[in-house]
């Protein structure tokens, strides 16, 4: 009888949530913590210092890093033409001063909207994004 009662008051406890902590998000917390991570907050040492996040189909766009000299980062951007997804990825070593830069054009085919970039490296994550104007 004594296990019965210990096993019961185990699971009440269990199913009423005690010992676990849940994280909740204020209003407007998401968005800080957006603009946080695209201003490199998160990213230990790795900030964004200039990019082109504007452009139409066609036209070249850009961004550079700040992170550590001589360290090797990878970029990963996905688009879309048509029904299509497509991911593109490229991996350079930081200069001297830590820089490094990124450009392309976009296909002429993209369709309009918001495309995600996320910079890695040397244990930082960044992440970014372009858009894609009609």
């Amino acid at each position: 009888m004594r296990r019965v009662f210990i096993g019961m008051a185990v699971i009440s406890l269990l199913l009423s949530g005690c010992g676990l902590q849940r994280q909740t998000k204020t209003p407007g917390e998401e968005d800080f913590i957006k603009l946080q991570h695209e201003q490199g907050a998160y990213g230990r040492g790795l900030n964004v210092i200039s990019s082109i996040k504007d452009v139409k189909a066609g036209e070249r766009s850009q961004i550079t890093v700040q992170g550590d000299a001589g360290g090797v980062y990878e970029i990963i951007s996905t688009y879309r033409v048509g029904e299509k997804s497509y991911t593109v990825r490229s991996t350079k070593m930081a200069d001297r001063e830590g820089r490094v830069s990124w450009d392309w054009i976009v296909s002429p085919d993209t369709l309009p909207g918001i495309y995600p970039i996320t910079i890695s490296g040397n244990g930082a994550e960044i992440l970014s994004s372009y858009s894609v104007k009609e």
